[in-house]
């Protein structure tokens, strides 16, 4: 059998699978085939009142217009009783905000893009009692937004993705109700808190020229920052001449000239060219080069930094380099990627519980 034959055997049973998917994705992302690691049974659909709020920085791309919502059975959960069909009020409300700074201020994690999507209304449940026949369980409770709604995408606005719920009355309350549920993103990531910028240490490429007095031959220490607002280099050279300025080169390619006018390999070509400062009695000067831009698809770039100095002992050009150095773009600093909190109202007094890890698995509809 041909490759082409083959390629349309495989591109026709694949095409109906992906027709009948009317999704523009989930949240978290990822999800439309896989199980989630756990269950959240006992907070949406199980308590009388409640507002339950979650935040999602899984969706790096916009999205939208989106339609509505939609939700699934926990697969792995147990038969049970409790998770019968029932009458539910609700209110729906999709915004933006920052995973960084996500607290139990319901109001304020909603910055921007605010907008209730499904008006006060009752709608109905399905009976989630039996264990579905696979895996991930089919998405039968699906909400219409009253108006559509799009997401501006991360990459976009440097803001997440945020569904609220709120439930005036439930006909089923105290009762289980298992929905899927996923735990992302790394452990250690804490709400509510900015962690410290991701760090890359620069690599020596080359032994730099050697200058009168100097310890040792003139050298670089480059380190480059990502707090995911904004990158950072800090230059320091060091073994120059004291008195004499010293200039960064910087390129995204590795040049690796043996010039025989220069006492070492040109490596770092100046396509970008950055004025460090004067070299110090002691034989440093140390400057920061912020701040640069931050765009993602700059992580893991590599960029070549070399140093020049006048240095009139120096035989051909009248020039020191420093060893040159590679500087990785570093990636970006761990973050929570997905988090909830939830709150209900017992004799007039609203107790929020939260933040919490992961989220409950949603589809987001045409």
């Amino acid at each position: 059998m041909s490759h082409i034959i083959r390629l349309g055997l495989i591109t026709a049973a694949l095409t109906p699978t992906l027709a009948a998917q009317p999704w523009l994705g989930t949240s978290p992302r990822g999800f439309e085939f896989i199980e989630g690691f756990s269950v959240s049974d006992n907070v949406l659909a199980s308590e009388p009142t409640l507002r339950y709020q979650q935040i999602d920085a899984t969706n790096d791309d916009p999205m939208g217009p989106i339609s509505s919502i939609g939700f699934r059975r926990d697969g792995q959960a147990l038969a049970n009783p409790d998770a019968i069909a029932r009458m539910v009020e609700v209110e729906l409300t999709m915004a933006e905000g920052d995973v960084w700074a996500f607290s139990l201020v319901f109001d304020g994690n909603r910055q921007a893009n605010d907008a209730v999507v499904v008006n006060r209304k009752m709608v109905s449940f399905p009976d989630w009692t039996q264990v579905p026949p696979s895996l991930p369980a089919p998405v039968d409770l699906t909400i219409a937004f009253d108006q559509a709604w799009s997401y501006s995408g991360r990459e976009v606005s440097c803001r997440d993705l945020i569904w609220e719920m709120k439930v005036f009355s439930n006909s089923a309350a105290g009762m289980d109700y298992p929905f899927d549920l996923e735990y992302v993103g790394p452990p250690g990531a804490s709400f509510g808190q900015t962690p410290p910028p991701r760090e890359s240490m620069g690599v020596e490429l080359n032994t730099g020229c050697q200058v009168p007095g100097a310890p040792g031959p003139f050298r670089l220490q480059e380190t480059m920052r990502n707090d995911r607002t904004m990158f950072e280099i800090e230059s320091i050279a060091l073994d120059g001449v004291p008195g004499q300025p010293v200039t960064l080169f910087m390129s995204t390619f590795d040049a690796a000239l043996p010039l025989p006018q220069l006492c070492t390999t040109l490596h770092a070509l100046p396509d970008v060219i950055v004025p460090n400062g004067i070299m110090s009695p002691g034989r440093v000067v140390r400057t920061f080069i912020r701040p640069l831009p931050y765009n993602k698809s700059f992580i893991g770039v590599d960029l070549y930094l070399q140093a020049i100095t006048p240095d009139a002992s120096q035989s051909g050009l009248p020039f020191a380099l420093s060893g040159a150095q590679r500087l990785t773009v570093p990636a970006d600093p761990d973050r929570p990627t997905a988090g909830r909190i939830w709150g209900t109202s017992t004799s007039g007094f609203f107790a929020a519980f939260g933040p919490a890890e992961g989220g409950v698995i949603v589809h987001f509809g045409l």
